[in-house]
């Protein structure tokens, strides 16, 4: 920053910088300029914004915390940091809820399959094995990458057993199939 007494060396995104980089021209600027001049989305301009307020380097001339369209934001003349070298934060950015339960059912079916590949093992290892002591096993086994619930274990078994890997014999014991 060449504007300020002393010289700092900052670290910023992309977004920060087209922003930034429009004060090369002047000193002040409203929200909607800047949409215009870095053809940033609104979000993502609000959001670098914030970022930019949060860190000090811009200040906001009109009070309050909420951003329009026609607020303006000017450099900080004032601006001070105890560190020369400095990183301006960028705001995380949230998962959508589609996003979240997309990651969930792609998690979820990893999961399925690790427990059928883990059931297979644990059976052409044992041929024979009632429920309990295949369910105790899936268990173990797992407990090292996640807790499996037994309703996800039991759905397995029954996928195995349609896919003819398992077969079901008498007294709930469960064989396996070359």
């Amino acid at each position: 920053m060449m504007y300020l007494k002393k010289k700092y060396e900052v670290q910023a995104t992309n977004y920060q910088m087209a922003v930034l980089l429009n004060y090369n021209v002047r000193d002040q600027f409203s929200m909607q300029e800047l949409s215009q001049a870095t053809s940033l989305s609104d979000l993502e301009l609000k959001r670098t914004l914030l970022s930019l307020l949060d860190s000090k380097v811009l200040k906001k001339i009109t009070s309050g915390r909420a951003l329009a369209p026609t607020d303006e934001f000017v450099l900080n003349k004032n601006f001070t940091s105890k560190r020369i070298r400095f990183k301006i934060t960028a705001p995380l950015q949230a998962e959508t809820e589609r996003q979240s339960a997309d990651t969930r059912k792609v998690i979820d079916d990893d999961r399925k399959l690790y427990l059928q590949a883990a059931i297979v093992r644990i059976m052409k290892a044992r041929k024979m094995l009632n429920h309990n002591n295949l369910m105790r096993e899936v268990i173990d086994q797992s407990r090292s990458r996640f807790i499996p619930s037994i309703p996800m274990i039991k759905k397995c078994i029954e996928q195995l057993i349609e896919k003819e890997y398992l077969k079901r014999e008498e007294n709930d014991k469960y064989s396996y199939v070359a």
